[in-house]
């Protein structure tokens, strides 16, 4: 059975058939009692928190493995969600929900603040720093406190905070989360911008897809590598490319917009849908700190006059980031098939024991 969420009114799978206790026997059989999730569970104040690591697949990862989680208690998330607007099945969804999790991540060592005298830096699974400091007995990670008591469930650690730690996100970080951009990652590699997609921005990048690309080729009877090694390849890519951040909700029809190589593009909207020039935006707003990416369904390509044109319509194939296992296996009612239940209660079974 489903339930709808309180926050949005949309319908989340809550429990299924078999139950919470089968399920609750079940992971304890396959986990064990004692891994660092199931010490965080305990506490009764860290649940949404337990349930982002198993949402993101991390929960089996640090089963009796050496390392810290800076756990957010339940109150930092729930003001996490009124600060966005959004509930936290939303935020599950989002593009860098995974990255998220890891920053809260510190593998092969257990971190005590007791042993803290002054500050020290980490290397959090999202590959970013995390730097606690010593302000007079109380430790904090830039504006988020540790809060008391750490919890020593050895091998790991468990020190609790009063917010959510967001990384750093770059319009790079985008591109890398997203299997359907792996040909644009090369070319931008190719053509030198990968440092200014890295830089401080703000940018907005029309993106397109593998199958943008793959119609660009066709339509043009040209390769891949043929693309890369393009003359004009930077002012291909610069056409995609705005100054400013530039969410869905801002374009309006008939907008202009100015693109870094000085071609415009021009904005039509139709029953709802955006597109950019003859190009619809299939993934649009995914939001980072530096901008903000629209994935698009075809190539931009700018005209003698300095406008744009596009390649034939491309077909979007979301990528393997974007729709999780379950949402494959569910019927248009949300309710999960049972065979798709008891060969996923089998395969945990199997990898937890092997």
């Amino acid at each position: 059975p489903a339930t709808h969420c309180t926050s949005c009114g949309c319908m989340h799978i809550m429990k299924l058939a078999l139950g919470w206790p089968f399920l609750a026997l079940l992971r304890h059989l396959c986990l064990g009692h004692d891994t660092v999730v199931e010490h965080a569970r305990e506490q009764g104040n860290l649940n949404i928190f337990v349930e982002g690591l198993e949402h993101a697949n991390l929960a089996s990862r640090l089963a009796q493995k050496s390392c810290t989680l800076f756990a957010p208690r339940d109150t930092a998330f729930s003001t996490l969600l009124k600060q966005l607007n959004i509930c936290k099945f939303e935020l599950f969804s989002r593009w860098d929900f995974q990255l998220i999790m890891l920053q809260h991540i510190v593998m092969g060592k257990k971190v005590s603040i007791a042993s803290l005298s002054d500050s020290e830096t980490f290397s959090t699974e999202a590959g970013k720093d995390l730097t606690i400091k010593n302000n007079n007995g109380i430790f904090t990670i830039g504006n988020t406190r540790i809060l008391p008591p750490e919890l020593d469930c050895d091998p790991a650690m468990i020190q609790e905070t009063d917010a959510v730690l967001l990384p750093s996100t770059t319009i790079i970080d985008v591109l890398e989360s997203q299997a359907n951009f792996s040909i644009l990652r090369q070319a931008v590699l190719r053509a030198g911008l990968w440092r200014t997609l890295e830089g401080e921005g703000p940018y907005t990048l029309f993106a397109p897809t593998d199958a943008a690309f793959g119609l660009f080729f066709s339509g043009l009877n040209t390769s891949k590598e043929e693309m890369l090694a393009r003359s004009d390849l930077s002012d291909l890519l610069r056409f995609h490319i705005l100054s400013g951040k530039r969410l869905m909700s801002s374009f309006g029809s008939g907008l202009e917009l100015t693109a870094l190589n000085q071609g415009t593009v021009t904005v039509a909207t139709v029953g709802g849908r955006v597109s950019v020039g003859a190009a619809k935006l299939v993934l649009p707003d995914l939001d980072c700190s530096n901008g903000v990416v629209h994935g698009i369904g075809l190539v931009l390509t700018s005209s003698p006059a300095g406008t744009s044109t596009s390649s034939p319509t491309a077909t979007f194939t979301p990528s393997p980031t974007t729709t999780s296992a379950v949402d494959k296996n569910m019927d248009m009612s949300g309710a999960v098939h049972p065979s798709f239940l008891v060969v996923s209660l089998a395969v945990v079974c199997f990898i937890n024991r092997h």
